[in-house]
């Protein structure tokens, strides 16, 4: 489970989340898959506790560097319990033919190992990224990352199954050699480690498309088409065929909103504004934009090169 809360500060935006997640699984297989007796029980059972606080703090609004900075910690233990317990049948299960039968049921028939494992981490962190709005098209991203990590646990495995004394030397080196790739006893012990990041990005991209906000119904582009004054089309008798240059390369896009506020609003928005200009400046290829103006229906012009329509519901 976790929780969000968000506190509005001037010019900024704090925000805490908290989680905690507990998570038991307490399989029981059988590992052959059959009748018989031969895995008898094989199973990996998991008990996890994990807690992660995070505090961070982010600009807001339009401004020309953004950032976020913040701290986190996690927490989190994992008790594990593994078992592989062989039956009765278990080396004519798991074992070539050509295996000694003598040496392959002493190894393999009635042998179990038990490994047990206990992880726990305690980690620590510090961030802060930081966005430069150079241009309009152009970001210079900058990131740093501290991690101090703590993880100390076991791990230790224990093994039972029949006694190799009655083999001859040569018997008892082949049982344990069957053994080994099942499981012998092990242990060892992991202490903590410091780990730290760095990252600087560099990244040239346009804004994202008015089209994909969500305040905007329809979006649509007409765009300029193909017109020559020396050879007008259709050459009718007493009208006019020529266009002037500021209306050769004019496109519109037409755009609609659920009401008058939300369009409003989104024509204000300076990232709007820069998009618009940059992607006009991309898509047209001609002569620069003249000027940008905005009328109380909330249309945005461009000229000569490219008109901006705002319109209620269609």
């Amino acid at each position: 489970m976790s929780a969000i809360a968000d506190l509005s500060l001037p010019g900024n935006s704090l925000t805490s989340v908290t989680a905690w997640r507990y998570w038991h699984w307490y399989p029981h297989n059988d590992g052959d898959s059959t009748s018989l007796d031969a895995g008898r029980d094989f199973h990996q059972s998991n008990e996890q506790r994990q807690f992660s606080q995070e505090l961070r703090i982010a600009s807001e609004g339009e401004r020309r560097i953004d950032y976020v900075a913040g701290v986190y910690y996690l927490w989190q233990e994992i008790k594990a319990n593994a078992v592989n317990a062989y039956g009765t049948r278990a080396a004519d299960r798991f074992l070539a033919p050509t295996v000694d039968r003598v040496v392959g049921a002493a190894a393999l028939n009635n042998y179990s190992y038990v490994s047990d494992s206990s992880p726990i981490t305690n980690s620590y962190a510090a961030f802060t990224q930081g966005i430069w709005h150079i241009t309009p098209m152009l970001d210079l991203t900058g990131g740093l990352r501290y991690t101090y990590e703590d993880k100390r646990g076991y791990f230790n495995r224990t093994a039972s199954g029949a006694d190799l004394s009655t083999l001859t030397t040569a018997q008892q080196a082949a049982a344990q050699a069957i053994r080994a790739p099942y499981g012998i006893a092990n242990s060892y012990t992991a202490r903590g480690r410091v780990s730290g990041q760095a990252m600087l990005t560099y990244k040239v991209t346009p804004d994202a498309s008015p089209a994909q906000d969500t305040a905007v119904q329809k979006w649509k582009l007409h765009l300029p088409i193909a017109y020559d004054n020396a050879s007008p089309a259709p050459p009718s008798p007493d009208v006019g065929h020529h266009i002037e240059n500021d209306r050769l390369n004019l496109a519109v896009a037409e755009v609609a909103f659920e009401n008058a506020r939300s369009a409003a609003e989104f024509f204000a928005r300076s990232a709007f504004i820069r998009c618009l200009v940059s992607r006009a400046a991309i898509s047209m290829r001609s002569v620069p934009i003249l000027s940008l103006a905005s009328t109380r229906s909330s249309a945005m012009v461009c000229r000569p090169r490219l008109a901006f329509a705002g319109a209620g519901p269609s």
